[in-house]
């Protein structure tokens, strides 16, 4: 039996010579463009995915190590850039510090969503060889996948560039796509997901041009006007690539705070209410829930923001500075950032060596810092001020948007990467960000 008929027969999936396919999927890659294709005959360990298997090529000049992996999941929720979360999880078995600094999406006929999500690593790691890596990840109506790249060097732009563009024309996808408006039945299970039991399945849909709005309250037009204009203040700041196959982000809006704080108790077991009334909103997967209390858009342009940030750049740790400051820095008003400078140059600030790194700011309301201010508030303001200093200082603001790229994947502890991701985008160290960032606010 040749090894394309023993791997079709064991794992289900057509190896032809000029083709992958993966028939239970309705999916096809024409492999056409990768020459002197050498099949790895032993078995090809799948790691978290329940099948693989692996080729050798050259693709122009370079020579490359191709792994396709798939999984069946009866999960709707799944997207491409879930799939590269459990690729990059699973590389930290062997490697805790692992992240995919750089991200990328294409258009591609690739499965129920039409684009890709794409990690990148030139692993630059250790003592020993550089290999660059490339996870290209989507969905099938009935499963999750992964082509992994594998090369010896560095990648450069151009060659990850024509690599993208090869596996995104060379894909071809016969099967159900997702409905970008939302179908009445996944908008259903959302709402029976979040809504506390007492408002019953009942709700209204008010979709707009970036939202899909389910409520029970009786002036959705006043909160939807305010969420278009929280879309264009978070693309002004931090725009991702418009992409086919985009679905309008999800809101569950309730009338009453009460209904909002039992669901935020229903979505987050073991919370307490008092936790709950801390809070005016919270993000669950890739859908904003809050309560109507004014049609002021700053009021939810801090949350937005991180449903934005997930949702369109795929980002879904990055440090705690990030996370925070990005939106802190959205719902801010010229008053609020005076506030902001006036206890800056009289009381200092939280050395970025060490603010930057910290794991939470999710404090407790009592603690207070040494000028009797609520510290949580502290921090938080810091957040949003940090983001501020890279987005309008003249030092910071012509690249601030690739060190964000590179930075908001991080987990809060990144400190080598993060410190790389400075020099390489702005040739300083952690010192001289500091001083800047001091110099910037103390003349504000």
């Amino acid at each position: 039996m040749t090894l394309a008929a023993t791997l079709a027969l064991c794992t289900g999936l057509l190896l032809p010579g000029e083709s992958y396919g993966f028939p239970n999927d309705r999916l096809t890659l024409d492999l056409r463009k990768l020459r002197s294709i050498e099949w790895v005959e032993t078995d090809v360990p799948a790691g978290v995915f329940d099948t693989a298997v692996r080729c050798y090529g050259r693709f122009g000049s370079l020579e490359l190590e191709m792994t396709m992996r798939r999984d069946a999941t009866t999960s709707a929720r799944w997207l491409p850039h879930d799939v590269l979360g459990l690729v990059q999880k699973e590389s930290r078995d062997s490697d805790p510090d692992f992240v995919f600094p750089r991200r990328m999406a294409v258009t591609a006929d690739a499965g129920k969503v039409s684009y890709l999500v794409i990690g990148i690593d030139e692993g630059a790691r250790g003592d020993g060889p550089r290999q660059a890596r490339m996870a290209i990840c989507g969905v099938t109506e009935g499963a999750k996948y992964v082509i992994e790249i594998r090369t010896e060097g560095p990648l450069g732009e151009r060659s990850v560039r024509s690599l993208t563009d090869w596996i995104a024309g060379a894909l071809d996808y016969d099967g159900p796509v997702d409905d970008t408006d939302w179908t009445e039945a996944e908008l259903s299970w959302v709402w029976q997901r979040a809504a506390p039991a007492g408002l019953g399945v009942d709700f209204d849909v008010l979709r707009t041009e970036h939202y899909v709005i389910l409520t029970d309250a009786d002036l959705p037009d006043d909160f939807a006007k305010p969420m278009e204009v929280c879309h264009d203040l978070i693309e002004d700041v931090f725009p991702a690539p418009d992409l086919e196959g985009y679905r309008l982000l999800p809101v569950v809006l309730f009338r009453s705070k009460s209904a909002y704080l039992e669901s935020y108790v229903k979505l987050h077991p073991g919370a307490t209410d008092e936790e709950a009334a801390r809070t005016g909103g919270f993000c669950e997967n890739d859908y904003y829930i809050t309560f109507y209390e004014s049609d002021d858009p700053r009021e939810n342009v801090y949350l937005a923001s991180q449903q934005y940030v997930r949702n369109r750049h795929w980002m879904v740790d990055g440090g705690q500075w990030f996370r925070v400051g990005l939106g802190k820095y959205l719902e801010a008003t010229e008053r609020s950032r005076e506030a902001f400078a006036r206890r800056f140059r009289e009381q200092g600030h939280v050395p970025l060596d060490s603010f930057m790194f910290m794991r939470t700011f999710a404090l407790t309301s009592e603690a207070k810092d040494q000028y009797g201010e609520n510290l949580a508030r502290t921090f938080y303001d810091q957040a949003g001020a940090l983001v501020e200093f890279f987005v309008e200082s003249k030092a910071m603001r012509k690249h601030y948007a690739e060190f964000f790229a590179l930075v908001g994947n991080l987990m809060s502890d990144a400190r080598p990467r993060l410190e790389r991701a400075l020099r390489e985008v702005y040739d300083m160290d952690l010192a001289e960000l500091d001083a800047r960032f001091v110099d910037y606010w103390e003349k504000r």
